[in-house]
Order: structure tokens, then C-alpha cells, then sequence
């Protein structure tokens, strides 16, 4: 079985989400780190070595059993996710976010099933160039 998802809230705690919820099978952004201010023509290249911060994105489906009680639990996961600041998988070490968002629509009328998507923006990303367990930067 694979890994639940657990985030947290310091208004809240920990949570576990339901075992449904997995990573989003979507291509990492990629960024130039060349920037230039408007109306000047120098080009400033700010490439530090770090990879950009890829949103961490988990979607699945969430039953809650009947359409009312589905509504109500995900208007107060989607204030749990807004104020999330940790989230882990299974075990392994927690790791800090700088903000969320959750996004869901029901699978058709009168339904009890919502498809739902978290978006998770890191706080830090690793340096690749570390040892796997890596050194962090903050933003």
C-alpha cells in the first residue's frame, strides 16, 4: 500500500488525507533566471545553481457520502490547506510549505464524489548538488 499524504496546520495539527490523494502527474515549470527591469536594457542573470521551486500537486477523488456533508468538509479543508505549513508522505521527514490552495468540483449533479487537487508551494528547494538528503534554501 502506498504512503499516505499528512499535512499540517498550526491552528489544527496534523491531518491525515484520504488514501486516494496522489501526486499529480505534471512536468516541472522551467525558468531562465534572466530578468531585466523595464525600461533599462541590462539583463541580470539571477541563477544561483538552485532549481526554481516546483508546486508539490496531490489530485484524487473524496466521497463524504452525501452532497452536503461533502460541501462542509471541503470549504474547512480548504481553510486547513490555505493555512498548511508542513506536509509529509508516510514516515519520512516533514517539509515546510509557504502556502496552499485546494481545488475541487463535483464528479456530476447531487454527488457525494468531488474531484480534489492541493497545491503545495515548498519553502525551500534542495540543492542538487548536495548529498541527497541535500541543504536546504529559503526564499
Amino acid at each position: 500500500m502506498a504512503d499516505l499524504y499528512h499535512l499540517y496546520n498550526s491552528a489544527a495539527g496534523w491531518r491525515d488525507l484520504p488514501p486516494t490523494m496522489r501526486p499529480a502527474g505534471a512536468s516541472a515549470p522551467t525558468s531562465s533566471n534572466l530578468v531585466r527591469a523595464r525600461g533599462h536594457t541590462t539583463v541580470h542573470n539571477l541563477a544561483d545553481g538552485f532549481p526554481d521551486p516546483v508546486a508539490v500537486q496531490l489530485t484524487g477523488l473524496w466521497d463524504a457520502g452525501y452532497e452536503e456533508l461533502l460541501s462542509s468538509e471541503l470549504d474547512w479543508w480548504t481553510w486547513f490547506v490555505t493555512g498548511c505549513t508542513q506536509y509529509r508522505r508516510g514516515d519520512r521527514p516533514a517539509d515546510e510549505v509557504q502556502g496552499g490552495s485546494l481545488i475541487w468540483a463535483p464528479v456530476d449533479d447531487d454527488s457525494s464524489v468531488a474531484t480534489v487537487t492541493i497545491t503545495l508551494i515548498p519553502a525551500r528547494v534542495r540543492n542538487p548538488a548536495a548529498a541527497p538528503s541535500g541543504a536546504l534554501k529559503g526564499f
